[in-house]
């Protein structure tokens, strides 16, 4: 729902120079090039040896080779995120791969994330997820839970869709659904309830979180 101006970096680290103290974290997001690789390490080193401030990547795995993720930690980066985006295969297939022509993979998606956190850490990786593509609640718990149990976190976000794209037609998830879904990361990804402990009706719809007294207090 922004636009993104395309600026030289040099710009962009003046800018942030001019305002050091409000820039708390800084997102470097990858595009679905092999260029992208080397142009991302060398923009992450450049500006953590500019600010002292934390930088996360948004990779992107289809075009990753072994040696990539160490790469970037080398060049300074301390977080990264891996854009599954659907909750299911059958989803990721239609909206990402096959189903667009895409080259993305399911599997090699959720691979990339398990390797990640083998090189970041624990709590340092983790899945962006999007609510409202088609899938239940209870596919979307199933995918987060996943995440956590492999060591990662869920950044979630809830579909928009954009004027003049393939999706401008596509209806925007329930407030109901993305309520739903919030709380139930936060409980899973802060180890408070299991996804299976979540009751759900015959829609995959969320019915009872499972929360005991104790864990009420």
């Amino acid at each position: 729902r922004v636009r993104w101006p395309a600026y030289p970096l040099a710009d962009i680290i003046r800018r942030i120079s001019s305002r050091r103290e409000t820039v708390k974290r800084i997102c470097i997001s990858m595009i679905t090039r092999r260029a992208a690789v080397a142009d991302t390490a060398a923009a992450c080193a450049r500006l953590r040896s500019s600010f002292d401030i934390p930088v996360s990547l948004l990779i992107s795995p289809t075009i990753l080779r072994d040696g990539d993720l160490e790469r970037f930690k080398a060049a300074g980066a301390d977080k990264v995120g891996v854009a599954v985006d659907l909750a299911t295969p059958t989803l990721f297939e239609r909206y990402r791969g096959a189903g667009v022509k895409g080259p993305h993979q399911w599997d090699v998606y959720w691979q990339c994330l398990q390797r990640a956190i083998a090189v970041f850490g624990e709590g340092q990786a983790g899945v962006h997820l999007m609510v409202g593509m088609g899938e239940t609640e209870q596919e979307m718990c199933a995918a987060i839970q996943r995440a956590r149990d492999m060591g990662g976190r869920t950044h979630l976000f809830s579909f928009f869709p954009e004027s003049g794209s393939l999706l401008a037609d596509h209806p925007r998830p329930s407030m109901v659904q993305y309520r739903h879904v919030q709380l139930a990361r936060f409980l899973i990804d802060e180890g408070i309830v299991r996804a299976d402990r979540f009751a759900c009706n015959p829609r995959g719809q969320i019915i009872d979180f499972g929360l005991s007294a104790a864990d009420r207090d």
